[in-house]
C-alpha cells in the first residue's frame, strides 16, 4: 500500500517540477527514480505520523495483532502468525508511538549450536539507530537461560522444536547462552 502511496506522489512531484521548472524530463525521471529508492529506505510515514499502540500499526499495515510482544528499550520484537508459519518484525517505539520502521535497517547474524542430542539455532537481531539486542532461538530442548538472567518466551512450535525469544538487556561480547545446561558462546 505504501508503494502505491510512493508512485502517486512522486508522480504529482514530476508533474509538478515539470509544469513549473525549466527541466529536461530524463533528468526530472533520475530525480524522481532516486527519490523513490530513498523513501523506500525512510518511510514517509515516520515524518507525518506515529503509531499510538500496536493495534493503530497493524491495522495500518492490514495485519492481524502479533501472536507475542518482546519488548525492549527503544523498540519491539512482534511476533506474527503467517500463513504456515511464524515471522518477527521490529519496530522502533519512542514516548510519541511506534514508528514503521524497514526491515531493512536490522542485522540479523543467525549461529548453529549442537552439543550431543541438543540442537539450536540462534539469532541476533541487532540495527544501528538503538542499541536494542533481541534472539530468537529455534531447538529441541526445553531448559534455556543466560548469564544476565533474560526471561526467555516461548512464542511457537515449528515441528518437533520450540521457538523462543527476549530482549537482552545488558548484552556485550561476554554473553553466554545455555541450553538444558550446555554452554553456547556466540564468536
Amino acid at each position: 500500500m505504501d508503494g502505491i502511496i510512493r508512485l502517486l506522489l512522486c508522480g504529482g512531484l514530476f508533474v509538478y517540477v515539470y509544469d513549473h521548472f525549466n527541466i529536461k524530463k530524463w533528468l526530472i525521471i533520475i530525480l524522481m527514480f532516486l527519490l523513490l529508492m530513498i523513501s523506500g529506505l525512510i518511510p514517509f510515514e515516520n515524518l507525518f505520523y506515529r503509531f499510538k499502540n500496536v493495534d493503530e500499526l497493524y491495522a495500518y499495515l492490514l495485519k492481524p495483532k502479533p501472536i507475542s510482544i518482546i519488548q525492549g528499550s527503544h523498540s519491539d520484537l512482534m511476533i506474527e502468525k503467517e500463513n504456515n508459519g511464524y515471522s518477527s518484525r521490529i519496530f522502533i517505539k519512542d514516548s510519541k508511538g511506534y514508528k514503521y520502521t524497514p526491515t531493512i535497517i536490522f542485522r540479523h547474524n543467525s549461529y548453529t549450536f549442537s552439543k550431543g542430542d541438543t540442537l539450536c539455532v540462534a539469532t541476533l537481531i541487532t540495527n544501528d539507530f538503538n542499541d536494542d539486542v533481541f534472539i530468537q532461538l529455534i531447538t529441541n530442548e526445553t531448559i534455556v537461560y543466560d548469564n544476565i538472567g533474560t526471561i526467555f518466551t516461548e512464542n511457537c512450535l515449528r515441528g518437533d522444536n520450540k521457538v523462543y525469544s527476549a530482549y537482552l538487556e545488558g548484552y556485550d561480547l561476554t554473553y553466554q547462552l545455555f541450553i538444558n545446561d550446555s554452554l553456547f558462546v556466540f564468536e
